[in-house]
């Protein structure tokens, strides 16, 4: 099974980076974009 995808979309690079990695870590795919 895969894991659930999310996008992230957010203008303040470094908020985007962290949000994208909590994901991650929480076992998401995760595509971040801003």
């Amino acid at each position: 099974m895969s894991a659930p995808s999310l996008l992230v979309v957010e203008d303040d690079a470094a908020l985007r980076a962290v949000l994208a990695r909590g994901l991650r870590e929480e076992g998401f795919e995760v595509s971040a974009v801003g």
